[in-house]
């Protein structure tokens, strides 16, 4: 499924007013439901909503206060009508966009356009994906290559590229949270062989609340380093399939690198998933990915300059291939806007954004005689210096860029001192070596690779303890392995029934033991007060350089809850949103629990296992981008 091209360069107009995508910004994907072919004539691909504001605010600061103002976002639906009709707001000028070209212009009232049209395409499809346009550009660590106009279909994706030179290019791969956990105390696992391989053992495990282990963040960075060089690796001898992609490629080396299995690692560690423990457990993992990502990206590019300076006394001079900056004339790479402008006349200027591609992309060699001429930042990405430099050659993180920058005080808070110790010294080696690569974490949906290892997809939550798991890799009947251990002495073909009758809940009372803390651990993803799960999201957000896929789930989801989660997320500093999950969707196979009787149930070290053919459990459909796995 391709994604189609979507316009929406910013413009001024006349130095009073500044079109720009505006604070909560909806891509509608293929919309399939029949309201919505009449309203859009049957073809609509992409709805990319502008609007105007005074060009002395193009931060939109001022309608994120009045925001905060009249909305209390977790407690009361009816002030979301204070905020749709505030005086602040003027119409949306609403483009759309039919297989990549302008179809023409409508206008359209915000509170129309939100608890109409897309609440409506929300509950109907689900399909509807959002990107917040200033909050992703806030924080664009790669400003000096442009403005992020959208985002991937799966929603994690946000680089700036050229529309019409490069396609933007990320390689992505996942960590499973599982790999910090450790046994306390081996000796007391009563696993075989726990003396030879303790650390799969651990991971194996399906026990709720268990006190016998711990979890190690040095764990976590070793494994965080390990993929971010094989994630290099793989942009060394990947060759792209267009001329357009290998631009995307070779000029950022933009790394995504996720995260699945925290539903199993809060499950092992006896933390309920919407508890303030588990948000704070959370972001703390991700500080700590992020900072390794980093480092191993820096520790890559000294690396790569050490290499050279090496060549270069051996040989007593050396060539470096390097590339051209697209955006300026040769000789101007590094300069600023405002310096290159003062540098260059504007009839230069203009002519060399006409000039053919082949003038302004492409390769050019640089020969150095003197190892201590090399500069320290020769193994950068590209695009390290370009235009006056990216935010991290100023010694910034992405968590200092957000609307709501945080400092190395709120980073000792959150994960200690020596976070703080650690982030303080990367940050002078960052600013010494540049990064090999320009982004780092972008958590995509990978649901095939999280059913290989036995978990659960980024930071999601089982939908139902008793499902079909539907993805790339085929359908493949699921049994929460959690809820397997914790029954194994009580499971049978009556608990069974039981459980689907309850949609896969185990909260209720009924034929089972179980203790109260051990069934709010168990809870589905419907269970869940999904205001919790945007705050996690939240937590994490300004330690991910790119953005999160996340899921919604609601049973029976009214407009003003919809519009709620994306107001909400927009106020927490989300840079996106991914699908919204129904009741009815999950349950498209119809629950029967007639047939249960038939259905065998194995376990195997306390995991089981069942040939489930026989019996109509609930199918989770697996949504999910070809390209994330």
């Amino acid at each position: 499924m391709m994604f189609p091209n979507i316009f929406c360069e910013s413009a001024m107009n006349d130095q009073t007013w500044y079109q720009f995508q505006p604070n909560w910004f909806p891509q509608m994907f293929e919309l399939d439901c029949e309201p919505l072919k009449e309203a859009y004539n049957a073809a609509v691909r992409d709805i990319s909503v502008l609007e105007k504001m005074p060009f002395n605010d193009l931060s939109g600061k001022a309608l994120k206060r009045a925001c905060m103002d009249v909305l209390a976002i977790t407690t009361s639906f009816p002030k979301l009508q204070e905020v749709l009709d505030h005086p602040d707001h003027c119409d949306y000028e609403v483009r759309t966009v039919i297989n990549g070209y302008l179809n023409g212009y409508t206008t359209m009232n915000p509170r129309e356009f939100l608890l109409g049209d897309f609440a409506t395409a929300s509950r109907q499809t689900g399909r509807i994906f959002v990107m917040y346009s200033c909050n992703v550009n806030k924080s664009n660590m790669a400003k000096n290559r442009g403005r992020i106009r959208h985002s991937n279909l799966c929603t994690e994706i946000v680089q700036p590229v050229r529309v019409l030179h490069e396609t933007a290019v990320c390689s992505i791969s996942t960590v499973n949270m599982l790999c910090g956990l450790y046994w306390k105390d081996p000796s007391t696992a009563g696993l075989p062989n726990y003396d030879k391989t303790p650390e799969i053992h651990v991971m194996r495990d399906h026990t709720l609340d268990d006190p016998r282990v711990g979890f190690s963040y040095e764990e976590l960075r070793k494994v965080t380093r390990v993929a971010i060089s094989d994630l290099n690796r793989v942009i060394d001898i990947s060759a792209a399939p267009t001329e357009a992609s290998h631009w995307g490629t070779v000029l950022n080396r933009s790394a995504g690198l996720g995260f699945n299995g925290f539903y199993d690692l809060f499950a092992r560690m006896g933390y309920q998933v919407d508890s303030q423990t588990a948000i704070d457990f959370a972001r703390s993992c991700v500080i700590w990915m992020l900072f390794a990502a980093i480092d191993e990206s820096v520790m890559e590019s000294r690396s790569r300059w050490q290499a050279i300076r090496r060549k270069c006394q051996k040989d007593g001079s050396v060539t470096v291939r390097m590339y051209k900056n697209p955006d300026r004339i040769r000789g101007y790479e590094n300069l600023s806007d405002e310096e290159y402008e003062k540098a260059v006349s504007a009839e230069e200027r203009e002519a060399h954004k006409k000039s053919p591609k082949d003038n302004r992309y492409g390769t050019y060699e640089i020969t150095y005689n003197d190892p201590a001429d090399i500069p320290k930042t020769v193994g950068a990405y590209p695009g390290w210096s370009w235009n006056g430099g990216c935010a991290r050659s100023r010694g910034e993180f992405h968590f200092m860029r957000t609307y709501n920058p945080l400092s190395m005080d709120d980073i000792e808070s959150f994960a200690g001192k020596s976070a703080r110790t650690s982030f303080e010294t990367l940050q002078n080696k960052m600013m010494t070596f540049g990064t090999r690569n320009d982004l780092f974490l972008a958590p995509p949906p990978t649901l095939s690779t999280s059913a290989v290892l036995g978990t659960r997809p980024s930071f999601e939550v089982m939908a139902t303890n008793m499902l079909r798991q539907q993805s790339l890799a085929g359908t493949t009947p699921r049994i929460n392995p959690f809820l397997a251990k914790a029954l194994e002495s009580q499971w049978n073909p009556e608990t069974a029934a039981w459980v689907l009758q309850q949609n896969g809940s185990v909260v209720g009372k009924g034929p089972i033991e179980m203790s109260e803390k051990h069934r709010m651990l168990l809870r589905c993803a419907y269970e869940l007060d999904q205001s919790r799960r945007i705050e996690m999201a939240a937590a994490m957000q300004p330690f991910i350089d790119q953005a999160i896929s996340l899921n919604r789930y609601r049973e029976e989801p009214t407009a003003p809850e919809i519009v709620n989660d994306v107001i909400l997320a927009y106020l927490r500093d989300l840079k996106t949103m991914y699908y919204l999950k129904t009741r009815a969707a999950v349950n498209a196979a119809g629950i029967n629990s007639g047939n249960i009787s038939d259905t065998r149930f194995v376990f195997d070290n306390g995991v089981a296992s069942a040939d489930l053919s026989t019996a109509n459990i609930p199918m989770e459909d697996g949504d999910q981008c070809v390209g994330c796995g």
